[in-house]
């Protein structure tokens, strides 16, 4: 017996389109980024201040140091890193460091490199929290969170957050004060 050769078509079917890739640990606050970037462009202009503020893009190839960027001669310089949290996970009040950090990141390791960022480059840091349940929105001094997670805290209560910030919701108090007094970018040393 011989060998039996068979013949087979040709295939034509199409080749199969690359899948888009998903960043997995995208920040679910882009929407509220959007709003922070509308209230600030909006804050300057109703004021009559110089200035301009921009949103850094956040790509699958290139790290994002922060959120937001203030311009501004008059308002200063100020870097703006945007969270959104649902109160619902909470325990207890506590806000863990971890939900603040990216999910790709160490423990810290965000606001770690975000401290070194704002310091170099002489800006002012705050971080803005959206509690979206509330809608709620409040900034608190970078360096604040960043001493803390240095001191080795794990979590946040939410009142210890309220305390040590500005509502953009109530608009009571001077923002600009806020950040000139309250959110310098510095190191212990």
């Amino acid at each position: 017996m011989g060998k039996r050769i068979t013949t087979r078509a040709p295939s034509t079917r199409k080749p199969r389109k690359p899948r888009p890739q998903v960043r997995k640990n995208k920040s679910s606050g882009t929407s509220f980024e959007n709003k922070m970037f509308q209230y600030f462009t909006e804050y300057l202009r109703e004021r009559d201040i110089e200035g301009i503020c921009y949103k850094l893009p956040d790509g699958r190839n290139c790290d994002q140091w922060i959120d937001i960027l203030i311009d501004s001669k008059d308002w200063l310089y100020c870097g703006v890193e945007c969270k959104s949290i649902d109160e619902s996970k909470l325990v207890k009040e506590k806000i863990y460091a971890k939900k603040l950090s990216r999910k790709s990141a160490d423990y810290g390791h965000q606001f770690k490199k975000q401290h070194v960022f704002l310091k170099a480059a002489g800006r002012y840091g705050v971080l803005a929290i959206h509690f979206s349940t509330m809608d709620v929105t409040i900034l608190v001094p970078h360096q604040y969170i960043y001493e803390r997670i240095e001191a080795g805290a794990v979590f946040f209560t939410v009142t210890e957050l309220l305390r040590n910030s500005y509502c953009v919701n109530d608009g009571r108090g001077s923002l600009k004060l806020f950040i000139r007094n309250k959110c310098r970018v510095y190191d212990d040393d």
